[in-house]
Parts: C-alpha cells; sequence; structure tokens
C-alpha cells in the first residue's frame, strides 16, 4: 500500500501546489514539504524546481509521478476486489466513450448481462479524456476508446475497426452529386463535438494531413452530442464527420447519407484498454470475449 508521503505528493502532482494539497489532507504546508522532502532523499532526487513562482516536476518527478498513479490504480482496483469478495458480489465498473457507448455497445449490454449473471455491471459514458482519466485513478476495470490515447501507457486488445465518414442530410445538395473531393465541403457550416472528444480530435488530424482545418470551413459549431448534432445536419443545418456506427440507423433510414470523397478515407480502430499489470484480466478477457462475440462487425 501507498505510505502517506506518496499519498501526499500525488495530491501536490494534482494540485500542483503544496498549499492546496495541504488544505485537501488538512496539514500544515511544513509538513507537506516535510513529506516531499523525505521521499526526495530516499530516492535520492529532486523532485520539483521552482521557476517563476510555481513548483514545476522534474523528469524524475514525472516518473515518479506515473509510477506512483499506477500504483494508486491498482491499489484501488484491489481494494474494490476486496470489498466485492466480502460482499459475495462482483462489481464491474467500465467505461467507453460516447460513440462506443451510446451506439456500438447499446445491443451487446442485455445479452452480456444475462450471461453473466453473477456479475453487476455499471458503465460509464465520457467522452476519451475524461475516461481515460478515470482508468488512470484505478475507477474503472477497463475501457472501450475510439479515441488516439498513449498505447506504451496501457494493455489493449483491438475491438473492431470503424469508418469515420462525412454525413449530410438527404437533401443536402451534396448529397446528389457522385464525385466529391474534401474542398467541396470547405464552403459548408460544419457541426463538431467538444474538446476532449476521441472524435474531434480525429477528425482534426485527418484534416490536417489533407492540409485543411477546422478553420477552413465556413462556419464552425460545436455541441456535445452525438445525437443532437445528427439531428441538426437532418435539419440541414449543417454537415459533420462521424464513426459510421453512430449513424447507422440513419444512414439506413436516408435521413441521413454519407458523402463518399475520392480523396479523404479515414478507418480508426475502437480499443479495448486497461490498465498494466492488471490482476483481473482473466474477467477482462472473459468480458471482452463476449462483448466481441455479441457485437454486429
Amino acid at each position: 500500500m501507498l505510505d502517506i508521503r506518496a499519498k501526499t505528493f500525488l495530491m501536490v502532482c494534482e494540485e500542483q501546489s503544496f498549499t492546496k494539497a495541504a488544505r485537501r489532507l488538512f496539514i500544515s504546508q511544513p509538513a507537506v514539504s516535510k513529506q516531499i522532502q523525505s521521499l526526495e532523499k530516499e530516492w535520492n532526487v529532486t523532485l520539483f524546481s521552482h521557476q517563476n513562482r510555481k513548483w514545476h516536476l522534474t523528469p524524475e518527478g514525472e516518473r515518479l509521478h506515473a509510477f506512483l498513479q499506477h500504483l494508486s490504480a491498482l491499489e484501488k482496483q484491489f481494494r474494490d476486489q476486496m470489498h466485492d469478495a466480502t460482499e459475495q458480489v462482483r462489481r464491474i465498473h467500465f467505461g467507453a466513450t460516447r460513440t462506443i457507448g451510446e451506439f456500438t455497445l447499446a445491443p451487446v449490454l442485455a445479452p452480456l448481462m444475462r450471461y453473466f449473471k453473477d456479475k453487476t455491471f455499471q458503465m460509464h459514458v465520457e467522452n476519451t479524456r475524461s475516461i481515460l482519466s478515470m482508468l488512470d485513478e484505478g475507477s474503472l476495470l477497463f475501457a472501450l476508446v475510439e479515441g488516439l490515447f498513449d498505447q506504451e501507457k496501457y494493455q489493449t486488445m483491438l475491438y473492431k475497426r470503424v469508418p469515420f465518414v462525412a454525413v449530410a442530410s438527404a437533401k443536402h445538395p451534396l448529397a446528389k452529386r457522385k464525385k466529391i473531393v474534401l474542398k467541396d465541403l470547405m464552403a459548408e457550416e460544419i457541426i463538431v463535438r467538444e474538446m476532449g472528444s476521441g472524435s474531434r480530435l480525429i477528425l482534426e488530424r485527418s484534416l490536417h494531413d489533407c492540409n485543411f482545418g477546422l478553420d477552413s470551413f465556413a462556419k464552425v459549431s460545436e455541441m456535445g452530442n452525438v445525437n443532437i448534432i445528427k439531428r441538426l445536419v437532418a435539419e440541414g443545418m449543417g454537415i459533420s464527420f462521424m464513426y459510421q456506427d453512430a449513424a447507422l440507423a440513419e444512414l439506413h433510414d436516408q435521413v441521413l447519407v454519407k458523402l463518399d470523397m475520392e480523396d479523404y478515407h479515414v478507418d480508426r480502430d475502437f480499443n479495448l484498454v486497461f490498465l498494466k499489470e492488471n490482476d483481473d484480466l482473466s474477467d477482462i478477457v472473459a468480458i471482452f470475449d463476449k462483448i466481441k462475440e455479441y457485437t454486429v462487425l
């Protein structure tokens, strides 16, 4: 288990302030400093440098922070296991980014819960940044992630590969054109997800690879919900880009159409992500196998 010095160090990193960390821990600032100094003496390193009236982690401090954060997450997961053993119930807390949680996994959950009758599931649906933060804290056993992330930091398994497409109203003039290039879309209003969204990052990077950006479009609107974006696009308020999984129903009903461009073809992986050195690997693999079995690929 992490000792008080490690927990104090993590709190200072979280708050980016010795004073704020002391308030959160209900101890004095000199006590915080003393505990940090004790860690520095034990590891024979300097953990913080003071620049421009702010404390910054040194390279050694960053390494220790990553190590202790990982241990803290594993400790939390182990505590949850012990609690579940006492209560004689297995609680599975997992996360999914919004497209996966709201669309890809929706048909999977009922058969999954029927199969694992001895387990209680709780799914958290947030954007990529928030889900990975919860995973780092040990609040989630695993996550299904659609966006870009540091694959060296986690254990990963491929879930499925999904096209990332441009969509418009079936009544949009572009919907009737047989040949479209990305430049043809620049006169349109584009409706995008919020900052921190995996699909927003995918869009920005794929546009950059084609020498465009969001500012290349005539107008940019931002919405934090995929269903709202689809409704606005269907009503002719603009175009959007999204994972094809998110628009399957609307594409099938011809409320939306996919704009097939000659110079823009993007596919991205949906991945299962979990912490390294996880003691629950057998549970994770068993659940993931069933998720894949019940998923329409």
